[in-house]
């Protein structure tokens, strides 16, 4: 076997930085790199210190390298070093002095560290295990090169990084703001106000959920799905459906892991914020002030809106006795249940007409009206337009 193709092959599957010695000698790197990149002598030196063929080590950076020596040969092949969370401004700077990088040096050097991907530590053991049996044909179990391996080192080191991290962002002025979005923006969301949320919207900080990624655009992604969560729970505090909300927030976060730029993912943010506040306007059902029996009904009315229910079928399902139901409902929420059902089903619609290429009569019978006819008389009654003149004024294409 060529060792350098199986390291370069290597270092192309993995992305993760691979180096070949040979008499403790590096031979090649993978991808080539900058001196001060290249894995320090202190780790080396735990690495080759260990008496079997498959060792690793933990970095004071919370890292890991991994070595494979090759049998019957004195070549070894080092990878690593991975990392199962980003690298904190702190942890880099940390690295500077312990990697010997020059002031000049520090944005490639941070540019190449947070590039490798994150794996965490049993998915690189596994990865280190493959490796040896692919080269050696043999199991071996670890050989553990003690470092940080005790509790009190691994609190010694977290402290130490936390209060570091925490003098950089003080002295920086960078600040997690994620409170002061919770105490102002979804409240307004959980109340519907949509108006005051787009004003809000317009003069407010972006989230700073601090560091939560190695990237730009993955910390963008991932703030995005934070806020987007949180969203989708004021919505429900509001009276939004759990699973409409849910599956509301879904579909925003599966529309925006497709999307690459940063300025577009902050418009979706924008949108799927309004968003939320509009339906929790729209729905118009106090839940939060409801009796625990009757959000349950509400709940099954919206999640049962393509099949044929009535007030008979939801007694039946939920054990109520039919004449109790109808009458709790009503005095509960004001209105008649059979007319809750009728109006949800035509809110469906309104979605349905804009956003859908369907026909009236594929969603007459989505919504299980008992004709087209029926559907649309329904709904000229309920809105004032036909369904067709309806989605004429809404239809986005």
């Amino acid at each position: 076997m060529n060792t350098i193709t199986f390291c370069d092959y290597l270092y192309k599957s993995l992305q993760i930085p691979v180096y070949l010695y040979d008499h403790k000698q590096l031979l090649y790197s993978f991808p080539e790199q900058n001196r001060y990149t290249l894995p320090t002598e202190n780790y080396l030196n735990q690495l080759w210190s260990d008496s079997g063929s498959l060792c690793y080590c933990i970095t004071n950076f919370y890292s890991y390298y991994g070595c494979i020596l090759i049998s019957e040969s004195e070549e070894s092949i080092v990878l690593g070093p991975v990392n199962y969370l980003p690298y904190s401004d702190a942890l880099l700077h940390q690295m500077h002095k312990e990697f010997r990088v020059n002031p000049n040096e520090t944005s490639e050097f941070n540019k190449f560290f947070c590039n490798i991907p994150m794996m965490n530590a049993e998915t690189f053991f596994h990865t280190l295990n493959f490796i040896h049996y692919a080269l050696t044909g043999i199991t071996e179990n670890f050989h553990h090169v003690p470092a940080m391996s005790t509790a009190a080192q691994t609190q010694e080191s977290i402290n130490k990084a936390y209060y570091s991290d925490s003098y950089i962002f003080n002295d920086s002025n960078i600040h997690n703001n994620s409170l002061e979005i919770e105490k102002n923006l979804f409240p307004l969301i959980e109340q519907g106000a949509v108006n005051e949320l787009r004003q809000y919207l317009s003069m407010a900080l972006p989230p700073n959920l601090g560091i939560i990624a190695k990237d730009n655009l993955r910390q963008t992604k991932n703030t995005f799905i934070v806020t987007i969560t949180l969203a989708s729970r004021a919505a429900i505090r509001g009276g939004m459906v759990p699973s409409h909300a849910y599956r509301l927030s879904d579909t925003y976060i599966q529309q925006m892991e497709n999307i690459s730029d940063l300025s577009a993912i902050g418009r979706l943010t924008y949108h799927a914020l309004i968003d939320f506040a509009q339906k929790t306007h729209d729905n118009g059902l106090p839940l939060k002030n409801t009796a625990k029996d009757m959000n349950q009904v509400i709940n099954y009315v919206h999640d049962h809106l393509n099949e044929p229910i009535s007030v008979e079928s939801i007694a039946a399902a939920l054990g109520y006795n039919r004449s109790y139901l109808s009458r709790r409902f009503k005095q509960e929420l004001g209105f008649d249940l059979r007319a809750f059902i009728i109006r949800c089903k035509l809110e469906t619609s309104k979605y349905l007409l804009t956003y859908s290429h369907r026909s009236l009569s594929d969603i007459s019978i989505y919504l299980c009206f008992s004709s087209q006819s029926h559907f649309q008389n329904a709904f000229k009654k309920q809105f004032g337009l036909t369904p067709m003149q309806y989605r004429n004024q809404t239809s986005h294409e």
